[in-house]
């Protein structure tokens, strides 16, 4: 008897890691778990001070496209996917789509240095209090917000993004 509960609770305890790691994995892949901002809901505003010192309102940005990218410099995956962001910001500006960076929980420096090392030319704020990333539900950094031309939400990808992944979703919102 005590052999056939060891290999139950081995294959339960086994049945538990899979799906965590289902969970874990389709945090990092993009796949949206957190339904708090609905698709086609209006876009939260935000008003952000770029680390040029100038003010950027969402509610300003009407009639273009938004990709906001929220990182930090100490964020070894923010890193990894940063190059994406210059290069598609490049690609796309003349399509109507604009880009944002917010370095959250980050000091000016850094994300001034940070942003210097990558030579991004889009506006660049600090999220102080993290109150952006919150109001659109991202629990964690890198996250990257898609905003329709109408400003409604449209996807929020939580986790390091692929350059694919991110060209195919400024296409959906760059229509």
């Amino acid at each position: 008897m005590p052999r056939q509960l060891v290999r139950l609770a081995l294959a339960l305890g086994s049945i538990a890691l899979i799906l965590i790691a289902s969970l874990l994995l389709a945090r990092t892949s993009g796949i949206d778990l957190d339904p708090a901002t609905p698709p086609a809901a209006p876009a939260p505003d935000f008003t952000l001070t770029t680390l040029d010192g100038d003010q950027l309102r969402l509610a300003e940005l009407r009639g273009k496209a938004v990709v906001v990218n929220f990182w930090g410099s100490w964020c070894a995956p923010c890193r990894t996917g940063m190059p994406y962001f210059e290069q598609a910001h490049r690609a796309n500006r003349d399509r109507g789509v604009v880009f944002v960076g917010a370095a959250v929980e980050d000091r000016f420096e850094s994300a001034h240095a940070f942003a210097r090392e990558f030579g991004i030319t889009y506006p660049v704020g600090l999220d102080d209090g993290s109150e952006i990333a919150k109001s659109y539900g991202l629990r964690g950094l890198p996250g990257t917000i898609f905003i329709r031309r109408d400003g409604t939400f449209h996807r929020r990808w939580p986790g390091l993004i692929s350059e694919e992944q991110l060209a195919q979703l400024i296409d959906e919102i760059a229509r």
